[in-house]
């Protein structure tokens, strides 16, 4: 239960941060070649939209298992062989999220000065690092506990 409430909060997060940045390139167009006028925190607004939907969509990328992977030498193992390895790889996967957690809260924390449109604190836009990874070390841990399943 817990797994598809952060996966269709997640999905929410992705979409909603996609539409908005949607919404004001499509404002900022207008603005600029209709009224002849624009806004200079829109383009900025938008670049930090993108990166939340990205970060947070890696996330879904890795539950859907839908990450380019090279798989050939793993084609030759038998099933179970792939099963461990596939858990070895999702531990490896997992220590990096967490390594990567911990030192995005501390960049977010240290940032200093404010962003140079909208006058926002640095440290706004840099949480969308952790919210990214966390989404992402959810998902990981998720599948690490399917395959352990699937082993046992």
């Amino acid at each position: 239960m817990i797994w598809k409430l952060f996966y269709y909060l997640s999905v929410i997060i992705s979409v909603g941060f996609i539409m908005l940045a949607t919404v004001l390139i499509i404002a900022q167009v207008i603005f600029r070649y209709v009224f002849s006028m624009g806004y200079i925190w829109i383009p900025e607004l938008a670049r930090y939209s993108i990166i939340v939907a990205s970060l947070v969509g890696a996330g879904l990328v890795i539950k859907e298992d839908s990450h380019p992977n090279v798989d050939v030498l793993t084609e030759f193992y038998p099933e179970k062989v792939r099963e461990v390895i596939d858990v070895i790889f999702d531990l490896i996967i997992l220590a990096f999220l967490i390594f990567l957690i911990i030192e995005s809260w501390d960049f977010a924390l240290n940032a200093t000065g404010d962003t140079p449109a909208l006058r926002i604190p640095w440290k706004y836009p840099y949480f969308s690092l952790v919210i990214g990874f966390v989404s992402m070390t959810v998902f990981t841990i998720k599948r690490l506990l399917d395959n352990i399943k699937t082993i046992l």
